[in-house]
């Protein structure tokens, strides 16, 4: 049998009342999340800056401008959803679901490769010899995996309490994140451009980094939020 529809609209009526009146209130979680947010979104783009000015322009200038515009623009947005979707998840973990991080995380992975791999075809002078000296490529691979974990870090640091029911989704998503930010800081510093070198060095940790932080996730966010329960 189903209700009144007048009985559904006074139904839909008292919950719009309800979430306004919660989401006006003050907030302690909210208050945190937002100071946790600004520290991490400080400390993130001071450590992207940082590495992706390291070489000043030289590295942006010995490329071509439609292999740059590309990376920036695919960087801009997959590191934009990224971080929406976790400040969301980060005031309210009502917010987007499990699956919904889950599907974001694994979606971002998908954006950098294919994003990297237009950036080349945009522009065939990219494409070259990869170095055979793996010295080479050490150094890439050196500053994304030890920025994409300092940034996993502070991700863990900044959600930490707020997802009792499945860490894992949380942690894969801060991993995602950390990865496209480092991928992005890195990317802009180099001076390599040839396929094998970028997937092996700029994306292929942000894959390792996913696998990595899901286990985090599942470990310390779930202990911090059984050690907030406890304290309450």
């Amino acid at each position: 049998m189903s209700p009144d529809p007048s009985t559904s609209e006074l139904l839909e009526r008292v919950k719009r009342d309800v979430l306004a009146d919660a989401l006006g209130r003050p907030s302690r979680m909210r208050s945190h999340a937002r100071v946790r947010q600004v520290v991490f979104g400080s400390l993130a783009a001071a450590a992207v800056v940082a590495v992706s000015g390291s070489h000043g322009l030289s590295a942006i200038r010995a490329r071509p401008l439609v292999y740059c515009l590309t990376l920036l623009s695919v960087f801009v947005c997959v590191n934009s959803a990224m971080l929406k979707v976790l400040s969301e998840f980060a005031e309210s973990p009502l917010g987007p679901s499990r699956a919904a991080l889950r599907k974001r995380a694994r979606w971002a992975l998908a954006a950098l490769v294919c994003g990297t791999a237009l950036s080349n075809i945009l522009a065939p002078s990219t494409f070259g010899m990869p170095a055979l000296q793996w010295a080479a490529h050490l150094p890439c691979l050196r500053t994304t995996s030890v920025l994409g974990v300092g940034l996993s870090a502070l991700g863990v640091l900044w959600l930490r309490g707020v997802d009792p029911v499945d860490p894992r989704s949380t942690g894969e998503a801060v991993g995602a994140t950390a990865g496209a930010l480092a991928t992005a800081a890195v990317s802009f510093a180099c001076f390599r451009t040839d396929p094998a070198h970028v997937f092996a060095t700029h994306l292929v940790p942000v894959l390792i980094l996913l696998l990595l932080t899901g286990r985090w996730g599942q470990r310390w966010l779930r202990i911090q939020a059984r050690a907030s329960a406890r304290r309450s």
